[in-house]
């Protein structure tokens, strides 16, 4: 769009697009991938978590940083007695 000087998108861009935007486009079949851990949490109120983990570019870390975190649930779960 020239008149606001914005060239557009090429491949390899990143960038920001709000949850119900996504959503709408997954229900096109056109969602881009995302990166889980720069998607704030509000998106699950608007699409699950398991749809998000199928797009996302950093499915690897996030599945280590939830098995650490499932980890040390499990830890305190233990010296709580629960």
């Amino acid at each position: 769009m020239p008149e606001y000087m914005f060239p557009g998108l090429k491949a390899g861009d990143i960038w920001c697009l709000c949850a119900e935007r996504w959503r709408q486009a997954f229900q096109a079949g056109k969602a881009p991938q995302v990166y889980l851990q720069r998607t704030h949490e509000k998106t699950l109120t608007y699409v699950p978590f398991d749809t998000l983990l199928e797009f996302a570019l950093d499915a690897d870390e996030v599945d280590a940083k939830l098995n650490e975190l499932n980890q040390q649930r499990a830890k305190l779960n233990k010296l709580l007695g629960d």
